[in-house]
């Protein structure tokens, strides 16, 4: 893990935006990632055979306090290879060259003769489990692995604590076991939070949590913080985690990073030598959506809209619709990322969910519970929780650095939208920004035409 030098241009881009108040207002962000809170989300998780992750989460209290987790599998497969992917673009093209398909093999006159070679089978499959720890209790655990409760390690990483690893031997204790993921490899989150012993939300804000992914064989590590939510009635008597800032605190309205623009060099290379073009840096952004069923096991679909800010102030647009999961490169997600399209070396990047509404059973757009199946409610989209990592390359040799870091929160949802005829805001502009200044739990709470935009989780029932 190498720590880069920060750049004064990024700190005073961020300043300046702050001021301006770009997109929204300065209004508190209500999640956290230097804060103790009772549910915490892990967005990137990888277990896949090149990477590993640890876990580790914290209980801060004085007293034992009990978890529930569940992991959500992002991966597929790819149609021909077989390979690992999350997007169709994690697989490769299939052409037709010189009149045979590149890799399916067949003959072929052009590309469209050639089957698509697609990330299939992502089946958003989940598993779930959970345990106790004791006060002021830390637990580390391999996702290769998982962990048994009842094999203990000594207080420092023993050898026991290794990738895909027999023992499953990590530092710490706990009651109850933590399982392998649901797939092996396995891509995607992990979401834990405070329960009673009927598995009932229980808010006593006691949880830290950090994720250290391993590139195996290698020194190379990446470290991010766990995004927490914080509760502000101590208990909940159903299975629902309401963040409407009445139960917990509602998940961020916009957040922002600072970052490389794709393929850009790293100047801490190019400055020991590294000639012009040989040392890029290439960053993935991971986004999950912040209300989640695992009750009925129905993934959120939410459309993630970017505005990206080069060196200049020079502004550019991006949007990306994912399910459940999205891990990619920046220039999987828009050309606009690029260092040649943005025209500078670093950019800052804001992100927040588009302002339309979604089926809740289907994740389909709609204006009102009638373009949904009968059960079905037209809600605002989900807000959304992200973390970065960029990885920075000598074309010689690979990737030789990597460096996880959370986004920074801006505001809160749990307020009233606006929209316009057309879905969108009224008078929408990039710093017009469609939220109200009212608080609301639900529509009811909102004018005519208005609608609120809360997250939950729905846990399971056992």
């Amino acid at each position: 893990m190498r720590v880069l030098k920060r750049n004064p241009w990024l700190t005073g881009l961020g300043t300046v935006l702050s001021l301006l108040g770009l997109w929204w207002g300065s209004a508190r962000a209500d999640a956290t990632t230097d804060q103790t809170g009772s549910v915490l989300f892990f967005p990137k998780v990888i277990a896949d055979g090149t990477r590993d992750t640890l876990i580790q989460i914290t209980n801060t209290r004085p007293d034992t306090v009990l978890v529930h987790c569940e992991y959500i599998n992002a991966s597929g497969r790819c149609r021909l290879t077989n390979g690992v992917c999350s997007l169709d673009s994690d697989c490769g093209l299939n052409l037709c060259v010189g009149g045979t398909c590149s890799v399916a093999g067949g003959v072929c006159a052009t590309s469209a003769d050639c089957t698509a070679n697609t990330c299939d089978n992502i089946l958003w499959n989940m598993l779930d489990f959970g345990f106790g720890l004791t006060r002021q209790q830390p637990t580390i655990w391999r996702v290769s692995t998982g962990r048994d409760a009842s094999l203990t390690g000594p207080p420092t990483p023993p050898v026991e604590c290794v990738p895909n690893g027999p023992s499953q031997i990590c530092p710490g204790q706990f009651s109850g076991d933590v399982p392998l993921a649901p797939a092996q490899p396995f891509r995607g989150q992990l979401v834990c939070y405070e329960v009673d012993s009927s598995l009932n939300p229980l808010g006593q804000n006691a949880l830290k949590g950090e994720a250290v992914i391993q590139t195996l064989g290698t020194d190379q590590i990446s470290e991010y913080n766990a995004i927490g939510v914080r509760a502000i009635e101590p208990i909940v008597t159903d299975k629902l985690i309401s963040m409407n800032n009445e139960e917990y605190n509602a998940c961020p309205e916009v957040q922002y990073f600072n970052h490389y623009a794709q393929g850009a060099d790293d100047l801490v290379a190019e400055n020991n030598g590294c000639p012009a073009g040989a040392c890029p840096v290439s960053t993935e952004l991971t986004m999950v959506p912040c209300t989640a069923d695992f009750e009925n096991l129905i993934p959120a679909t939410v459309t993630a809209q970017f505005r990206i800010t080069n060196e200049f102030e020079q502004s550019f647009s991006a949007s990306r619709p994912f399910t459940c999961w999205f891990n990619g490169r920046l220039d999987q997600i828009s050309a606009n990322f690029s260092a040649a399209n943005l025209g500078s070396t670093f950019a800052q990047t804001r992100i927040r969910t588009a302002y339309g509404r979604r089926c809740a059973d289907t994740g389909t757009l709609c204006n009102s519970d009638a373009d949904c199946s009968a059960a079905g409610l037209c809600l605002a989209q989900s807000g959304i929780l992200a973390v970065s990592e960029a990885f920075h390359s000598n074309l010689d040799v690979g990737t030789v650095g990597t460096d996880a870091a959370n986004t920074h929160f801006v505001g809160n949802r749990a307020r009233c939208i606006e929209p316009s005829d057309s879905g969108q805001c009224a008078n929408a502009s990039d710093v017009a920004p469609c939220f109200t200044g009212l608080g609301c739990i639900s529509d009811g709470d909102c004018d005519p035409g208005q609608f609120c935009a809360t997250d939950s989780i729905l846990g399971v029932t056992p």
